[in-house]
């Protein structure tokens, strides 16, 4: 996996993530995306519809954040408010959600580039090379062939200086330098040493950071040279001063959420347990899938179906669900079945869904 394509994660995942995992609501935030004959429309808490089905569909690009969505209308991207009512005049070739009260947008034009826009829609900087958004009030942008972060006053804050960058969360920023990666505080100063293969977002105060373990062959495959082999990475969890919470030996991970994660081990057992901040299992590794914790609930997998844990790994919610996201003021979206959608409450009674054909 190239460093392009991880670190672009890492920002798109605070983009649309960090309201899941712990957001003050916002009367205008509590709307939820649907899609009915193929239109995207919002409905509020109790399940109804407020907002007509009529944008265009772009799978989970479209969120409301800080009270206004990006929606995709007929001459291309835009934002509205709560009511339906479009705040930005301007057409974009694309438009992310708004953070921290700024929203960045693909600009129209062959190699126009991105830039920030306010709520009124005023752009504010335009010409950069990659999507971004401001946490910490920063956002990580390219330089020539190097990485800094803005600040609001769309002025480098810190120094285009990295090989790579994503964005900050809880006041550390992941950094590739040489080839590895570390964390900085919002000085730009060096917290944890670049000594990763990769380093994510923190949360919960830990940062879950990975390191190569050992090439491994695969067990029946041969191939035309040999043995097939594949390279083995683990996962830790770090804390803000560059210290070893849990070292590096989980082959796959959640975020700590409310603090706990899913971890599995590096033992043959290939599923997810319940794990405290000390890495004491609070429940044994049973889940095929998991995502991390939020409002007390965990969306997992166990073999087909999907349902819901809470924080000691007792079902909440049954597994009868074709797929779970993660609960986000109050609810979830779901698909009971493939393509048949909608939106469940946490004692998991259908609160919308879509019967059109």
């Amino acid at each position: 996996m190239n460093r392009t394509y991880i670190a672009l994660i890492s920002v798109l995942a605070l983009i649309l993530g960090t309201t899941v995992l712990g957001q003050n609501p916002q009367a205008q935030s509590d709307l939820y995306p649907f899609i009915k004959n193929d239109k995207l429309g919002f409905i509020d808490r109790s399940g109804r519809e407020v907002i007509p089905a009529q944008f265009s569909t772009a799978a989970d690009a479209t969120v409301f954040r800080e009270g206004i969505a990006n929606v995709g209308a007929t001459g291309g991207w835009t934002y509205i408010d709560g009511s339906g009512k479009f705040i930005v005049e301007s057409q974009f070739w694309w438009a992310y959600p708004f953070s921290e009260g700024y929203a960045c947008v693909l600009l129209p034009g062959e190699g126009a580039g991105y830039g920030f826009i306010d709520k009124t829609g005023r752009l504010l900087i335009k010409g950069l090379r990659a999507p971004s958004a401001f946490h910490d009030g920063l956002a990580p942008i390219s330089v020539g062939s190097k990485w800094g972060y803005l600040g609001t006053d769309m002025q480098m804050a810190i120094p285009a200086q990295f090989d790579f960058a994503a964005s900050f969360s809880e006041g550390m920023g992941p950094v590739q330098v040489g080839g590895k990666w570390g964390y900085i505080d919002k000085s730009g100063k060096i917290a944890v040493q670049p000594k990763y293969d990769i380093t994510m977002l923190f949360r919960n105060g830990l940062g879950m950071v990975k390191i190569f373990s050992e090439r491994r062959p695969l067990v029946g495959e041969i191939g035309m040279e040999g043995q097939t082999t594949e390279d083995v990475y683990l996962w830790g969890f770090v804390d803000q001063h560059g210290a070893e919470v849990l070292a590096p030996k989980f082959l796959d991970a959640t975020d700590f959420s409310e603090g706990y994660a899913f971890v599995v081990a590096n033992d043959g057992t290939k599923l997810f347990g319940i794990i405290d901040k000390s890495g004491k299992y609070v429940h044994e590794p049973a889940f095929d899938e998991a995502t991390p914790f939020s409002e007390s609930l965990a969306a997992v997998r166990a073999g087909e179906k999907w349902g819901y844990v809470d924080l000691d790994g007792r079902w909440a919610i049954p597994p009868n669900l074709a797929h779970a996201e993660p609960f986000w003021h109050g609810l979830a979206r779901v698909a009971f079945e493939p393509g048949r959608g909608g939106y469940i409450d946490k004692g998991g009674s259908v609160v919308w869904q879509n019967k059109s054909k």
